[in-house]
C-alpha cells in the first residue's frame, strides 16, 4: 500500500471518528473505548479514538518534515545540475573570482613543478612534523585538562570532608546558610600572594561567633513579652530549670529530719534546751 493509501485509510477512519463524536453525550464515551480498523501496508490493525487520533497527527507531521527534506534535496541536486553546465554559477554563489582562481590555481600548479624531489620531500616532512606537532599539543591539552578536571574533584572531595569533619567537632547544625558562611571566609583567604583557603575549623569558629553576636543582638533588644513569644518552649524550660539550680546552690536544704540533742539530767534524758540569743552571748 502507498503513503498515500495508508494516510486515506487513517483519515478516513479519522473523519468516522470525528462524524461519530459530532453528537456528544454517551454516544461519544462509548466510541471512544470502541476499535477502529485501520490499514497499513497490507495489514490491518485494532486501535481506539485516541491512538487513531495520535498517529493521525504524528503521520501528518512526519510528512510534513519528510516533504521540507525532499524539497532541500531537489533544490540542491537542481543547483549542482546547473553548476556542472555553468561552472562560473557556483563561483557568482560562493564570491569568488574566477580569473583570480584560475591564476592563483595556475601559480601553485607551476610551484609544484619547479620543485626538485628534495624540496618536494623536505616539504612533505615539514608538513608530517606540523602535523605531528598540532596532534602532540592537542593531546599534551586534553592530558593537562583531565588533569584538572580530577583536581578538581580531589579538591571538592576534601573540601567536602573538612568541611563536614568540622561542622561535626563544632556541633553545629549542617545548615545551607551555615555552610555558605563556611564557604565565604574560607575563600576570603585567598589572593594573588595566597592561593591557600582558610582552614575550616577556623572557618566554623567565625561562623559560631557571627551567630552569637546576631542572637546577642536580637534577644538583648527584645523586652520579657517577646522573648517568651519568640523563644520555643523548650529553651524556656532549660532557663527555668537552670535559673532554679543556681538558687538551689546559693541556700542548700536544712535537715528538717534531724532529733534535737538530749541531755541528761536527774529526772533521766529529756531534749536539750533551745539556746536563747543571751546565751549565746554570755
Amino acid at each position: 500500500m502507498s503513503e498515500q493509501e495508508q494516510e486515506g485509510s487513517i483519515s478516513g477512519a479519522v473523519e468516522e471518528a470525528q462524524e461519530a463524536l459530532d453528537g456528544g453525550g454517551p454516544v461519544e464515551q462509548d466510541f471512544r473505548k470502541s476499535k477502529h480498523k485501520v490499514k497499513i501496508d497490507d495489514l490491518e490493525e485494532d486501535v481506539d479514538y485516541d491512538e487513531l487520533i495520535k498517529n493521525y497527527q504524528k503521520g501528518k507531521s512526519s510528512d510534513k518534515r519528510f516533504q521540507e527534506a525532499a524539497r532541500e534535496r531537489k533544490d540542491v541536486e537542481d543547483f549542482l545540475l546547473q553548476a556542472q553546465q555553468n561552472p562560473a554559477l557556483l563561483f557568482e554563489v560562493l564570491g569568488i573570482d574566477p580569473d583570480e582562481y584560475s591564476s592563483n590555481h595556475l601559480l601553485r600548479k607551476f610551484e609544484e613543478e619547479m620543485l626538485s624531489p628534495e624540496q618536494k620531500q623536505h616539504r612533505d616532512d615539514k608538513a608530517k612534523l606540523a602535523k605531528y606537532q598540532d596532534q602532540e599539543k592537542n593531546y599534551k591539552a586534553a592530558q593537562e585538562a583531565q588533569q584538572r578536571q580530577q583536581q578538581y574533584a580531589q579538591m571538592n572531595e576534601n573540601l567536602d570532608q573538612e568541611i563536614s569533619s568540622a561542622l561535626e567537632e563544632s556541633g553545629l547544625k549542617a545548615t545551607p546558610r551555615s555552610i555558605l558562611r563556611m564557604a565565604e571566609y574560607m575563600l576570603s583567604n585567598i589572593t594573588e600572594e595566597n592561593s591557600q583557603h582558610l582552614p575550616a575549623k577556623q572557618a566554623i569558629r567565625r561562623v559560631r561567633n557571627d551567630y552569637q553576636t546576631d542572637v546577642i543582638e536580637l534577644l538583648g533588644a527584645m523586652d520579657p513579652e517577646q522573648l517568651e513569644a519568640i523563644l520555643p518552649k523548650e529553651v524556656l524550660q532549660k532557663l527555668r530549670q537552670h535559673d532554679l539550680r543556681k538558687a538551689q546552690s546559693k541556700f542548700p536544704p536544712t535537715n528538717v529530719s534531724a532529733k534535737p540533742q538530749l541531755q541528761t539530767s536527774g529526772n533521766g534524758t529529756q531534749p536539750a534546751k533551745r539556746k536563747s540569743i543571751d546565751d549565746w552571748l554570755e
